[in-house]
């Protein structure tokens, strides 16, 4: 089995040879190219494979994830238009070929001849368009924010897409889940029609089964078992899970013991911001040089975490040719004295109280009309996005995703969720705090992969 600490970078050259004998009858030596992308070697074809998931999944979202339980289930259902492996490269999905039009602001793609929904219905040319203009309310559209301004259909497995801007390489936002392609829901089971190798066949209250496609015997295996464990992943694996993503560091230390089990590092995926909406500084103290992140330092929460090292994409959008954005300033008059957090974040709930702690011991930053009490203050998700919107309050505690696929497809977005800032200032108001990252949970053989955002992926061989 290859253990892989997962890097976006070129793939691992090894080379190690036993001899027993010397002279020149020797055979050369060919290296071994190791795969940065695979973290476990092995079949997956076992009776059942149980995945266990942290949060429950809501079917009406399909295909379009809004958690990471959901995006960890729907990669194995539904699939994009294209896929982008861990070192970022672009692989054939649906479509197994590309070319650039126009300047490369219009790229066409064919789609492979055996694209199917699970109901043996065609993938389409016309499908795809269908599936990416439906109006989702969960779904953030890089579609209609910021890559295509058309689509148009030019066969039965050939569409062109008309960019907003050129992209050299193909655009790698064809491969963002919220892309993905589905039909129709089946009135059976209420799931949205995939094209993946799996579809759904059993859902119950906490377990969610997915078989092969077609699978019409015991022989078709490895049935795929998606587990809703509550809140201990330690739960989990009592329960055999083979595979999970926790943030716990004390899952790992639970799996100390069971010798077919390994904890194996994501990449770093989240980088904690204090967003500031009345101030344009990010340093603590400057007069000694230590920059907010290394006072707070990374025993701040209790994922494993480190200062901020990876480049931040909101910092230079000279690429998107953007449109001017109109934005509306905060009233620095009626500001409320807290930080703020989402209350189902307990690293943002450390990180929020350990601010307010400097502040109380003068170690952060001043704030223009500070109030004498700062407090920190957790809000449910819908209040928090109202409180970030508004602009109101000192700071508040986000996780960003550390890797994108296209960072001018998050400008409409992220200037919705922040109305009160021009994209031109985005760096100066995300003031980076820590980046963080899971840990993947996963027993010996059985076969697994990660993607462009280190979401792993079961490479299953179907059938015995």
């Amino acid at each position: 089995m290859y253990r892989s600490s997962w890097s976006p970078r070129p793939l691992l050259v090894l080379g190690t040879a036993w001899s027993l004998a010397c002279g020149p009858s020797t055979p050369e030596v060919v290296p071994v190219q190791a795969d940065a992308c695979i973290l476990t070697q092995g079949s997956s074809a076992g009776d059942t494979i149980t995945v266990a998931l942290g949060e429950p999944v809501n079917p009406a979202h399909a295909p379009a994830p809004s958690s990471s339980a959901e995006r960890l289930l729907f990669r194995h259902l539904y699939q994009t238009l294209i896929r982008v492996d861990c070192h970022g490269e672009a692989m054939p999905g649906l479509a197994e070929s590309w070319a650039p039009h126009e300047d490369n602001r219009v790229w066409s793609f064919t789609l492979r001849r055996d694209a199917a929904f699970w109901d043996g219905s065609p993938v389409t040319a016309e499908s795809i368009r269908e599936s990416w203009l439906k109006d989702v309310p969960h779904r953030s559209a890089p579609w209609a924010d910021g890559v295509s301004s058309s689509v148009s259909i030019t066969g039965e497995r050939e569409l062109t897409v008309t960019l907003r801007r050129p992209y050299q390489e193909v655009p790698l936002v064809f491969a963002d889940p919220t892309l993905a392609v589905a039909r129709a829901v089946d009135a059976s089971n209420g799931w949205a029609l995939g094209t993946g190798t799996y579809q759904v066949a059993k859902h119950t209250e906490n377990e969610i089964h997915v078989a092969p496609l077609g699978a019409a015997s015991s022989d078709d295996l490895p049935v795929l078992r998606f587990l809703d464990f509550g809140d201990d992943p330690r739960d989990a694996i009592d329960l055999g899970a083979d595979l999970l993503i926790t943030r716990e560091p004390i899952v790992v230390d639970y799996i100390g013991t069971i010798a077919d089990l390994e904890a194996l590092p994501q990449p770093w995926d989240l980088v904690y911001v204090l967003v500031v909406p009345l101030r344009m500084t990010g340093e603590v103290g400057a007069e000694q040089g230590v920059t907010l992140a290394q006072t707070l330092g990374s025993g701040s929460v209790r994922t494993e975490s480190r200062p901020p090292e990876a480049p931040l994409w909101w910092a230079n959008f000279d690429a998107c040719r953007l449109m001017s954005s109109f934005s509306v300033p905060p009233d620095p008059g009626d500001i409320a004295g807290r930080i703020v957090y989402r209350r189902s974040d307990p690293d943002g709930r450390a990180l929020a109280e350990r601010l307010v702690a400097l502040a109380a011991s003068g170690g952060l930053p001043q704030i223009s009309g500070t109030p004498e009490r700062l407090t920190a203050a957790g809000l449910g998700d819908e209040r928090f996005a109202q409180s970030l919107a508004e602009g109101r309050d000192l700071g508040l505690v986000l996780a960003m995703p550390i890797q994108v696929l296209d960072p001018c497809a998050m400008i409409a977005p992220m200037h919705r969720g922040m109305p009160w800032v021009a994209t031109a200032d985005l760096h100066r108001v995300l003031v980076p705090l820590l980046e963080t990252r899971s840990r993947i949970i996963v027993r010996q053989g059985v076969g697994t992969m990660v993607d462009w955002d280190g979401m792993p992926f079961l490479s299953v061989t179907v059938g015995r």
